[in-house]
Parts: structure tokens; C-alpha cells; sequence
């Protein structure tokens, strides 16, 4: 088992650890944005009482 741990190929691990963080960001990005969308509705569309 430790010589399977031993023999990754670097290369591809950071690309795919890059294609990982790049996901996440974006993810987290989308999610921003559809946060300040909610919470610019929410100020311009008042409840009315």
C-alpha cells in the first residue's frame, strides 16, 4: 500500500487538486452572487403591511 501511495504521479494530483480549488471557487462565487441577488430583492420587494 505504501508503495502505491509512493508511485502518484505529482503531475497529475496538482492538476487535479487545481481543477478541485477551481470548482470550489467557482462554486462559492455562484453562491455569492445568488446571496446578494436574494438580499437586493429582499430590499428592493418590501413586505407591505
Amino acid at each position: 500500500m505504501i508503495y502505491a501511495v509512493s508511485s502518484v504521479n505529482w503531475q497529475h494530483l496538482s492538476e487535479a487538486l487545481l481543477i478541485t480549488a477551481k470548482g470550489m471557487l467557482g462554486i462559492f462565487l455562484f453562491m455569492g452572487i445568488f446571496y446578494a441577488l436574494i438580499y437586493t430583492f429582499e430590499l428592493v420587494f418590501k413586505e407591505k403591511k
